[in-house]
C-alpha cells in the first residue's frame, strides 16, 4: 500500500512539474497575436496573382487586426477632439485607404523573409512584442518591436510598428500636424493629401508593371 501511494504521489509530483513546464513554455498572447498577423501577412505576399487581389486581402487583414479608429484619432492628435464624427470617418477610410494601397505593393517583394519572435513586455494593456525581420542573402536583419493593445472587449489589436527605432504611427502624427497646421486645421486638406498619395501610389504601381512587361 506504501509502495503504491509513493508511486502515486510520485506520478502527481512529475505531472506536476510538467504542467508548470508547459505553462512556462507557453506562447504569451500577444506574441502568439503577431504570428498570427505575420504568417497571415506573408501568405498574402506569397500566394496573391495580382495587385487587386493582394490590395484586397491587405485591407481584410487590417480590419481584422487593427482598430483603424483608434488609430485615426492618434495620427490626428489633439485634431481628433474637434472634428465632427463625419469628418472623422472620412479621414479614418482615407487613411486605411493609403496604408492598404502603399503597404500592399511596397511589400510585393518580400516572399523570402520570416519573422522571428524573441518575447514580449507587457505593462496594463499594452504590449510590446520584439522581433526581426530575417532576409534571404547577406542582408542584415532588421530589428521590429510591435505594440498590441488588448481592447476593452477582450481582443487584441495592432496599434503601431517600430522599425529601426521609428514607431510608424507617430512619424505620420507628425507628418499629419505639419499638414494641418499649414492648412489652418482644415482635415479636409489632410484627407486630400493621402488621396493624392495614393493616387501617386497607383501611378508607380502601374510603371513598375508596364517595365516588367
Amino acid at each position: 500500500m506504501r509502495s503504491l501511494l509513493t508511486s502515486l504521489s510520485l506520478c502527481f509530483v512529475i505531472f506536476t512539474a510538467l504542467a508548470i513546464a508547459t505553462t512556462a513554455r507557453a506562447t504569451p498572447p500577444a506574441e502568439a497575436f503577431i504570428s498570427s498577423v505575420t504568417t497571415e501577412a506573408l501568405t498574402i505576399l506569397r500566394t496573391s496573382t495580382s495587385a487587386e487581389e493582394r490590395e484586397q486581402k491587405f485591407g481584410d487583414l487590417l480590419d481584422h487586426f487593427t482598430n483603424m479608429r483608434r488609430i485615426a484619432r492618434f495620427t490626428l492628435g489633439a485634431t481628433a477632439r474637434s472634428v465632427s464624427e463625419q469628418d472623422l470617418h472620412n479621414f479614418e477610410v482615407a487613411l486605411r485607404d493609403t496604408l492598404v494601397r502603399i503597404y500592399a505593393n511596397r511589400l510585393a517583394g518580400y516572399t523570402d523573409e520570416r519573422i522571428e519572435i524573441s518575447g514580449s513586455t507587457t505593462k496594463g494593456r499594452n504590449h510590446l512584442v520584439t522581433s526581426r525581420i530575417l532576409f534571404s542573402g547577406d542582408r542584415p536583419a532588421v530589428d521590429m518591436v510591435w505594440w498590441v493593445i488588448e481592447e476593452k472587449d477582450g481582443r487584441l489589436t495592432l496599434f503601431d510598428i517600430q522599425i529601426l527605432g521609428v514607431w510608424m504611427a507617430q512619424e505620420q502624427r507628425d507628418v499629419f500636424s505639419g499638414i494641418l497646421k499649414s492648412n489652418q486645421g482644415r482635415i479636409e486638406a489632410l484627407i486630400q493629401h493621402l488621396e493624392k498619395q495614393v493616387h501617386e501610389e497607383a501611378k508607380r504601381a502601374n510603371g513598375q508593371a508596364m517595365a516588367s512587361n
